[in-house]
């Protein structure tokens, strides 16, 4: 979990949806951005979304990957638990299949990724191997949400075609996957260059120096002229 660690609760779950029936009685669905699930937490009362994440917090990581549906009680207790296909409240996000990119840009299945850290939301420190011997250490970005869809499309669409910058983080190469034999590519995500020693807001005793704003501002006027080109094209 790691990073997860030092938030507060509603920065790793989001509650996505909620309803209340006679035979399911109240039920919140909620992503965890940590294990890259959604699973529905039933009560038998209503309950505000304090208490769904601490109850899942509780349990989240004692409850098997392929249950997509807890009851507990208001002591936090797992009462029941579901893997059917009834109680599952995933959205499948559209991936974009790899005849959508330029055929040139580098790629590499998501098998091929061994996740060390995980840096955020939808943002993995991973390595792999682009040669025997030799480990690159990369970002891997993508997204199990429906709704980042245009998010991610309009960051990797970007990502690779703005010049390369000394001070911009380089595109590295797509991620792809399918879904069984005889199934198309489709890009789950992609790489970037990994660069160590983490951010500002871990960091607080780091120096910002002036000169590291200006470096900003350096970018900033840079994308700004790229995008100018790219619009004139």
């Amino acid at each position: 979990m790691g990073y997860f660690d030092e938030y507060d609760l509603d920065s790793r779950f989001k509650s996505t949806f909620y309803s209340w029936n006679p035979v399911s009685h109240h039920y919140h669905v909620v992503a965890d951005w940590d294990q890259r699930r959604v699973i529905s937490v039933c009560t038998a009362e209503k309950k505000d979304e304090e208490f769904i994440f601490e109850a899942l917090y509780e349990l989240i990581d004692d409850v098997p990957t392929d249950v997509v549906s807890i009851t507990v009680s208001d002591n936090f207790e797992l009462l029941s638990s579901s893997t059917g296909p009834d109680g599952d409240s995933a959205m499948i996000p559209f991936y974009p299949e790899r005849t959508a990119f330029p055929e040139h840009l580098p790629q590499i299945r998501r098998s091929q990724l061994t996740e060390i850290d995980r840096l955020g939301v939808q943002a993995d420190h991973t390595t792999y191997e682009p040669a025997p011997g030799e480990t690159r250490h990369v970002v891997f970005k993508y997204y199990t949400n429906e709704g980042n869809v245009a998010m991610f499309w309009h960051e990797i669409n970007c990502t690779l075609r703005i010049p390369q910058h000394p001070n911009i983080v380089p595109f590295d190469r797509l991620v792809v996957e399918s879904a069984g034999p005889g199934c198309p590519d489709q890009v789950v995500g992609f790489t970037t260059v990994f660069i160590p020693g983490g951010t500002i807001q871990e960091n607080v005793s780091r120096v910002f120096k002036l000169k590291y704003l200006r470096q900003l501002l350096t970018v900033c006027h840079f994308t700004h002229l790229a995008r100018e080109n790219q619009t004139h094209c």
